[in-house]
């Protein structure tokens, strides 16, 4: 009974009609219309009992992977990309395409329902609850840009900047919001757009293959794709926006830089291994290693990427057998490599073993002391639990805006 936008439904009959079904007053039966129909079980029967897990990508038991190695092990576990395909210019997918209307000035807002301008409603409201309200709103601007397979992002930079003027740009990598995509609300402290924003960056966002305006993808996208994955996507998606702001009038195809926070901070940290023209990451709660992520941890283990969630079917097959996973964080840390990057792990996050993730920077770190920029890979542990309060999120600007190379 969901109503495309933010909150419930508005249909009285459809929730008497369960009522009646739940109580006894009707013989009629209930179909749930299952936004998210993933069944582990069914992918396995139909693609995953075909996979040959003898001849895959054999792990390290000592150090980590050579780049090139790590690379082939992402790109096997992830699924070959498919052939691309070019949209129309009228958007495809289950939703059109969304993000605030630019005018000369700022962005304007939608002042109906939520969806699909979910962008333009925040900054409409101009909320402090929502983390986007003025001087910081004021102070920002943005465009529509397209690129991939007709998705549609939203590239904010200062206001007044001049049409020929060159930016260093950040790539912000939503975590998991469901509903609301890049448009992360309900947090009170400043958007990271607009902190990045205000410390003069231009940011492009957009919602990844499953959430906000694209949460519709994420159906059919097995049926379609069977052998790739929905992490897989995220990162074709991510290079393809790297693709478009590398031709964009207002950026420094030298200065790009990925932020992601949870799942944003995974699918920045593959990214940045596969693709040489990313030049720094923040990573924040972004990841527990791999092959030590049991299903005796409490964190759910490798089953909440492939059973809970699709993102990446292959993991579901090594559950039991977590140390043959083929690549882990500290192999792709390592193919990352002189590059500055920022690993943030709060010391209460429930999602991950931060003394997991410490060692698995530690091993990246002899990585980069052979490149002679040991100092150039970072960890943060605050005493927190899984949040990005202001804070951390301004101490990860200073450090990325410190150690991005000059123009």
């Amino acid at each position: 009974m969901r109503l495309p936008g933010f909150h419930g439904a508005n249909d009285i009959e459809g929730n008497l009609d369960w009522l009646d079904i739940q109580f006894g007053r009707s013989r009629r039966t209930w179909h749930n219309d299952l936004l998210f129909p993933w069944d582990f079980a069914e992918w396995r029967g139909t693609i995953g009992d075909q996979i040959d897990l003898v001849n895959a990508p054999a792990p390290v038991t000592n150090g980590t992977l050579a780049p090139d190695a790590t690379r082939a092990a992402v790109e096997w576990l992830l699924g070959p990309t498919p052939a691309k395909y070019v949209a129309p210019a009228g958007g495809r997918g289950a939703f059109a395409g969304r993000g605030p209307a630019s005018t000369a000035t700022k962005p304007v807002a939608n002042p109906g329902q939520l969806g699909p301008d979910v962008a333009g409603w925040v900054i409409g409201r101009n909320s402090a609850s929502f983390g986007w309200n003025d001087p910081a709103r004021a102070a920002a601007d943005s465009r529509r840009i397209r690129f991939g397979s007709g998705i549609t992002g939203d590239l904010y930079f200062p206001a007044g900047t001049p049409a020929d003027k060159k930016l260093p740009v950040v790539v912000w990598l939503h975590g998991y919001s469901y509903p609301l995509g890049y448009m992360w609300v309900y947090r009170r402290d400043l958007h990271p757009v607009l902190a990045l924003v205000q410390a003069g960056y231009a940011v492009l966002a957009f919602d990844q293959c499953g959430f906000g305006a694209r949460m519709g993808e994420i159906g059919p996208f097995y049926d379609r794709t069977p052998k790739w994955s929905q992490l897989g996507r995220m990162i074709d998606d991510t290079r393809a926006a790297i693709d478009a702001l590398e031709k964009d009038a207002n950026v420094d195809a030298q200065r790009i830089s990925l932020f992601g926070y949870t799942l944003g901070g995974a699918v920045a940290l593959h990214t940045a291994a596969l693709d040489p023209r990313v030049k720094s990451v923040v990573s924040v709660c972004g990841f527990t290693p791999m092959r030590t992520d049991t299903a005796a941890k409490p964190t759910g283990g490798l089953a909440r990427f492939s059973i809970e969630r699709p993102l990446a079917p292959k993991l579901g097959l090594f559950i039991g057998r977590e140390t043959q996973v083929p690549y882990d964080y500290d192999d792709l840390l390592a193919a990352i490599a002189p590059r500055p990057v920022l690993i943030v792990q709060p010391s209460m996050d429930r999602d991950a073993s931060p003394e997991d993730v410490r060692g698995a920077v530690e091993r990246a770190r002899k990585a980069y002391a052979a490149q002679g920029s040991v100092d150039k890979l970072a960890l943060d542990e605050p005493h927190d639990y899984q949040r990005l309060p202001a804070t951390t999120q301004t101490r990860a600007i200073e450090w990325m805006t410190k150690n991005l190379s000059p123009p």
